[in-house]
Parts: C-alpha cells; sequence; structure tokens
C-alpha cells in the first residue's frame, strides 16, 4: 500500500474525479473518512442498505454472491483501486454487496446521503461512473429479479466470472 495518505491527495487519485477542481476536491475531503481494512475483515454484510458508500484507495476487496440455486457463497469478482462499495446497493434499493478485504485495504468512506448528495452537485462523476458496468453492478440487478432462479448461472467461480464477462 504506497498511496498518499491524506484525504486529499487519495481523492486527487481517483480516476472518476480528475474533472473537480482542486477547491471542490478540499470541499469535498471534508465529507470522506479514511479507512484501513485487514485482509480478510468484512468491509459489507450485504443484509442491510449500506450507511456508508467506500472507495478502494489501496489493496483489493473480494466481492461475494450466494448463487441463487445452490445456495453457496462463491467470489463473483476482485476488486482493485477506484472500486466503489456500496453505489450498486444504493442505486437499487437492495442489498447485493458481500464484500471482503483480498488485502490490506485503504478506504476513503462517505455517509450514503453525503455520496448521493455529491452526485448531484458533481453531475460529472455520475456521468464518469456509469461509463462502466461491472460485475457488482449486473449482480445487483441480477439479484433483484423475481425469477432469478430460471436463469441458467454457472456454479463454478471461474465459469461464473467467464459468464459475467459474456454479458
Amino acid at each position: 500500500m504506497n498511496k498518499p495518505f491524506s484525504i486529499i491527495d487519495n481523492l486527487r487519485t481517483i480516476d472518476f474525479l480528475q474533472n473537480i477542481t482542486d477547491s471542490n476536491i478540499n470541499e469535498l475531503s471534508a465529507l470522506f473518512t479514511l479507512e484501513k481494512i485487514a485482509m480478510g475483515d468484512p468491509i459489507s454484510f450485504g443484509e442491510d442498505l449500506p450507511e456508508k458508500v467506500s472507495i478502494l484507495i489501496d489493496g483489493q476487496v473480494r466481492q461475494l454472491i450466494q448463487h441463487p440455486v445452490s445456495k453457496k457463497t462463491t467470489s463473483l469478482c476482485l476488486y482493485e483501486s477506484n472500486h466503489i462499495i456500496g453505489w450498486s446497493s444504493i442505486q437499487t434499493n437492495s442489498p447485493s454487496e458481500l464484500v471482503t478485504a483480498a488485502s490490506d485495504c485503504n478506504l476513503l468512506s462517505i455517509e450514503s446521503k453525503k455520496w448521493e448528495e455529491t452526485l448531484i452537485t458533481f453531475p460529472n462523476i455520475l456521468k464518469e461512473l456509469n461509463k462502466n458496468v461491472n460485475p457488482t453492478d449486473l449482480w445487483a440487478i441480477l439479484s433483484s429479479l423475481d425469477n432469478l432462479n430460471r436463469i441458467r448461472i454457472p456454479d463454478k467461480p471461474k465459469e461464473l466470472k467467464q459468464w459475467f464477462r459474456d454479458l
């Protein structure tokens, strides 16, 4: 973990904040806290809507899911810097993110309501975020379907990851 330690410096390294002015970054920094999470520790339990949104600054996190048919918990994806934890659940209004630290991690966290206000104040952030759809976003949509068990979703993690890449 070799990213800068200050919140302002870390905000400046985030891809989707590159078009935000320095004065606005300084203003945003007051809304965030820096968290250090040890490898293996849970970050999001996926049981309730998150009270905070966290941006992965350094390290890796693992997104876990429960297979809709086999009910086994399996790894959906590994994420690195700039991944946002909690946002998919908030967008779908359905808790769907079970996330653990796959390595020691540094996160910048913000209260969910403050995050939503930030996206209204700075719509370009949302525009940047919506350029990419990741497996967590797709899972949030899929898991909200009433007939999810009718979709043939692979059981094995390697096949599951390929299935999501193919979507």
